[in-house]
């Protein structure tokens, strides 16, 4: 490694060294797997700058469907237990009732209200016991 008696040669010398293009078929498979995910993020910043998450009206009315329907459920989880807080009836709700956690795993794969509701509603079926009814 030379020894730089300047700032200015060491600083041309890192700076070519840094800047070099070498040519792809020379990489090695580490750096085009790097390269490609700097490249991913690259186009994934440049599509959310584009669409930056425009949100309809509709979206907006089908949201507030959406949370009525969780703020119902809250509300029959906080009859049930009046020692909780909105807030712990929420948590409850999401993580202990069975219904709120049913509503929780349709939201989340993305069904829309009415077929939250729709589902949420529908008679609860048991399974067989095992015994012929005949």
């Amino acid at each position: 490694m030379p020894r730089y008696i300047s700032k200015n040669d060491f600083m041309h010398d890192f700076t070519s060294s840094m800047t070099a293009q070498i040519p792809h078929n020379k990489w090695t498979s580490t750096a085009l797997r790097a390269e490609k995910r700097q490249q991913r993020k690259i186009d994934d910043w440049v599509y959310r700058q584009g669409t930056h998450e425009r949100v309809t009206e509709a979206n907006h009315r089908e949201n507030a469907k959406v949370d009525a329907i969780f703020n119902k459920i809250v509300k029959r989880v906080q009859k049930q237990h009046p020692e909780l807080s909105r807030f712990k009836a929420r948590v409850y709700a999401r993580k202990k009732d069975p219904v709120g956690r049913k509503y929780d795993r349709l939201r989340n794969q993305g069904f829309s209200a009415s077929e939250i509701s729709k589902r949420l509603n529908k008679g609860n079926k048991r399974g067989s016991s095992g015994r012929s009814s005949g």
